[in-house]
C-alpha cells in the first residue's frame, strides 16, 4: 500500500513525495519420505524449515525544475528501509543426520539510500540530451557507489529516431545472502556480510522507425560489462552470483569475494502493428550471449544464456451485429533451451545434495522451449453492462517443456549415471471465464 503527495511551488517547479509499504513472506517446509523394501511409506522426517520475511518501507522525494522550454532538472532521494526476519535450518545433507544445520538466523534492519540528479537539455527540435549522477549507500556494510548516466535522442525526421545511452550501475545481492553463515560457524560468523555491490557498465543504442501510421519498428543493441561480481574464494570454483534467479532454490555459497566478471550483449527487434481494421500484431525477437567468470578464471555460459527468444502476439475482433463482438487471439513463444550442469555424483553422494562439476558448469541444456496459447471469446455490449465469456487454452499443443531437473541422491546411490528427476512446466490447460463490466450513469 502507498500514497503520494504533490506540491506545486510555482509555474516551473514542483515537489512530489511517495511513500509505500510492501512485504514478502517466503517459507518452505520439507518432509522426507522413508520407504521399506516393498516401497511402502515407513516414516516421515522433517528435514528443512525456512522462512524469509522482508518488509520494506519506501520513501521517494524529488523536485522537478523547468528552466525553459528546452531545459529542466530533476533531483531526488529514495530510501528503502528493510525489516528482516530470516531463518533457515536443514538436516537433509544427508537425510539420515539427526542434528539440525542452521544456515540463517537473523532479525534486524538495514537501509538502501539512493540519491540522483538528472539534467535534460533540448537545443532544438531534433536533439535531446540527458545527463546525470546516481549514488547509493547500503547501511548494512557501508557499500557505496557513484554512477554517471548519459543519454541522447536524435529525431532524424518525422518518422525515425536514433537513441544512445550509457550508464554505470550497481546492484545489491539478495538480502538473505548477507546474513547466511556456514553451518559449522556461529550465527555471528556471517562470511558474506561485507560483500560490496556488483558493478556494471551499460551501453545501449536504438533505432525507432514508423513504417506506416499503424506499424512501428524498433531495433536495439546493447553491451553490458559486469565487474566486482561476487564469486567464491575457493580455488577452482566456477560459481558466479550472476547465475542467481533462474531457479526456485536459495543460494548458500561458501565465502565470497568481489572478484568476478561477466558480460552480456545482444540485439533486439520489435515490430508492432497497433489495433486497426479489427486486428493487432506484436513481434519481438532477441539474440544474445551471456558469460561469467568465476574464481577458476574461465568465462562460461551463465544460466541465462539460451541465446535466442521470439514472441508473437496477435488478436482479431469481429463485430457481430450492432452490440456484439467475436474475440480471438494467439500467443506463441519460442526460446533456446535452459542451461544446466552435470552432477559430480561422488561428491553429491557424500552430502546427499547436488554438487556440480565445476569445469562443466552450464555445458548441458534442455530442448528448446515452445508454447502456443489460444483465446476465443464473445462480448455482448448492453446499455450499462458488458458481458464477456470465452475460453483461454494454455499450451494448446500440450508441449512438454522442462521446468527443472531435480537431483536424486537415491538414483545416484543406485549407480544411475543420470541422477535427476525431470519436472515439466504447465501442459494443456483450458480456462473458461465469464466477466461483467458495469458502467455508471453520468449525472
Amino acid at each position: 500500500m502507498g500514497a503520494s503527495y504533490s506540491y506545486t511551488i510555482n509555474t516551473s517547479s514542483y515537489l512530489k513525495l511517495t511513500v509505500a509499504e510492501t512485504g514478502t513472506d517466503m517459507s518452505a517446509h520439507h518432509n522426507y519420505v522413508f520407504r521399506d523394501a516393498n516401497f511402502q511409506v515407513d516414516s516421515l522426517k522433517n528435514i528443512l524449515g525456512t522462512e524469509f520475511i522482508t518488509i520494506s518501507t519506501l520513501a521517494h522525494l524529488y523536485m522537478n525544475k523547468k528552466f525553459s522550454a528546452r531545459s529542466s532538472i530533476k533531483f531526488g532521494v529514495i530510501e528503502n528501509y528493510y525489516h528482516l526476519n530470516f531463518v533457515d535450518s536443514s538436516r537433509q545433507y544427508p537425510v539420515t543426520r539427526q542434528d539440525w544445520q542452521q544456515r540463517e538466523d537473523y532479525i534486524g534492519a538495514t537501509s538502501l539510500i539512493q540519491a540522483y540528479a538528472q539534467y535534460k537539455y533540448r537545443p532544438n527540435d531534433k536533439f535531446t540530451f540527458t545527463g546525470g549522477l546516481h549514488t547509493q549507500y547500503l547501511s548494512l556494510n557501508g557499500s557505496k557507489s557513484l554512477e554517471p548516466r548519459l543519454g541522447m535522442k536524435w529525431f532524424i525526421n518525422n518518422t525515425s529516431a536514433f537513441t544512445l545511452g550509457y550508464g554505470l550501475h550497481s546492484q545489491v545481492m539478495p538480502l538473505y545472502m548477507y546474513f547466511q553463515h556456514l553451518p559449522q560457524n556461529p550465527v555471528s560468523g556471517m562470511q558474506n556480510y561485507n560483500i560490496g555491490f556488483t558493478r556494471s557498465h551499460h551501453l545501449v543504442a536504438g533505432y525507432d522507425k514508423s513504417l506506416t501510421s499503424k506499424v512501428h519498428m524498433r531495433i536495439e543493441t546493447y553491451f553490458q560489462y559486469l565487474f566486482k561480481v561476487p564469486i567464491e574464494t575457493r580455488q577452482g570454483s566456477s560459481y558466479s552470483a550472476l547465475d542467481q534467479g533462474t531457479g526456485y532454490s536459495r543460494d548458500f555459497p561458501d565465502t565470497l569475494k568481489n572478484g568476478g566478471m561477466g558480460y552480456n550483449y545482444g540485439l533486439e527487434l520489435t515490430l508492432e502493428k497497433s489495433y486497426s481494421n479489427g486486428y493487432y500484431v506484436l513481434f519481438t525477437g532477441s539474440l544474445f550471449d551471456s558469460k561469467a567468470k568465476g574464481n577458476d578464471g574461465v568465462y562460461r555460459n551463465t544460466d541465462y544464456n539460451s541465446h535466442y527468444a521470439f514472441n508473437v502476439l496477435a488478436g482479431y475482433e469481429k463485430k457481430i451485429g450492432k452490440n456484439n463482438t467475436l474475440i480471438s487471439g494467439i500467443k506463441i513463444t519460442y526460446a533456446g533451451g535452459k542451461l544446466y550442469s552435470p552432477a559430480d555424483v561422488a561428491a553429491s553422494n557424500a552430502i546427499s545434495d547436488l554438487v556440480v562439476i565445476d569445469s562443466l558448469r552450464n555445458t548441458l541444456h534442455f530442448k528448446d522451449y515452445f508454447r502456443a496459447d489460444l483465446k476465443l471469446g464473445y462480448r455482448i455490449n448492453a446499455k450499462r453492462v458488458t458481458h464477456e465469456f470465452g475460453l483461454d487454452i494454455v499450451n494448446v499443443f500440450n508441449t512438454r517443456n522442462i521446468l527443472s531437473l531435480t537431483y536424486s541422491s537415491e538414483l545416484a546411490m543406485q549407480g544411475n549415471s543420470y541422477p535427476y528427476y525431470t519436472q515439466y512446466q504447465l501442459g494443456f490447460l483450458p480456462i473458461f471465464y465469464y466477466r461483467l463490466d458495469f458502467g455508471v450513469k453520468s449525472r
